[in-house]
């Protein structure tokens, strides 16, 4: 099954929107994508988004830590997405890149299982463009101590890249797309 995700203008998503990260691996990795395809799940109501997402994790960590870890996803997606006062952005499914909310929501749980507060503030400001956060910060404390019980360690620098502006991010110009999977 492919996943359908609406092309989106380029003007009104501005080039910060189409920046990506090209280098994720681990367990940023495996959080971005669950990310991704649980976001795009909602906003496609395709379940074979949500299956995707599942076969990712069930085949990285097996069927019980995945579970615990995709349900605790699903609550956390599902924070973020009632949060947020605009459409949240994911690339499509097969991206090799991550796009800015993607990268700011791998962001958040990093921020929370290293206990760095300002970027974790910071993160939350710029996924969800809202001060009702509390359900978001309680779902990334659960997924965050979730993903750490089962040896999932996001990268300690997430925050500090937002904080100190050392992002290594490409801009992508114009109508230009990530890489995709082959």
């Amino acid at each position: 099954m492919t996943t359908m995700v609406k092309d989106r203008d380029d003007a009104v998503a501005g080039p910060a929107r189409f920046s990506y990260v090209p280098d994720l691996s681990g367990a940023d990795r495996l959080v971005a994508l669950g990310f991704r395809h649980w976001v795009a799940g909602y906003q496609t109501s395709d379940i074979a988004c949500w299956e995707q997402a599942w076969r990712l994790f069930e085949a990285e960590l097996g069927p019980k830590v995945a579970r615990r870890i995709v349900g605790d996803l699903s609550c956390w997606v599902r924070a973020i997405t009632a949060a947020s006062k605009r459409e949240i952005e994911v690339f499509p499914g097969p991206c090799r890149g991550f796009c800015r909310d993607e990268c700011v929501a791998v962001s958040l749980v990093a921020s929370m299982q290293h206990g760095v507060c300002p970027a974790l503030q910071a993160c939350t400001k710029a996924l969800l463009e809202n001060c009702d956060c509390d359900d978001v910060m309680g779902q990334s404390c659960a997924l965050a101590a979730t993903l750490r019980e089962n040896g999932l360690e996001l990268s300690a620098d997430w925050p500090m890249r937002l904080l100190d502006g050392q992002r290594k991010i490409c801009a992508l110009g114009g109508r230009a797309r990530p890489e995709r999977l082959s």
